[in-house]
């Protein structure tokens, strides 16, 4: 993508998460990580997630509000993430 290789790799624990620059957790399995993950150790990462976990430390959570798939993203923690978000990613977002 933009002349930049993508790894896609499965996250079977809290350490992997480290390895990456943006990891996905389905649903199916964001509980159990998501639940031993030291959030404050995390850089350079972004969290995103399947259902609303911003409370666990994910920047942004796909959501299903009026049976619509929105999402809820979080401007502090991509920027505590050492990134940035553009404003018209914030603008189609529900902020939090």
């Amino acid at each position: 993508v933009w002349g930049q290789n993508i790894k896609v790799m499965e996250i079977s624990s809290p350490e992997d998460i480290n390895k990456c620059h943006i990891a996905y957790l389905p649903k199916s399995g964001k509980k159990s990580i998501l639940d031993n993950i030291d959030i404050g150790s995390l850089s350079n990462t972004l969290l995103v997630t399947e259902a609303d976990m911003m409370n666990k430390g994910a920047a942004i959570s796909f959501v299903y509000e009026q049976s619509k798939m929105k999402f809820k993203i979080s401007k502090e923690k991509i920027e505590q993430a050492g990134m940035k978000v553009s404003s018209s990613l914030m603008s189609i977002g529900i902020s939090v």
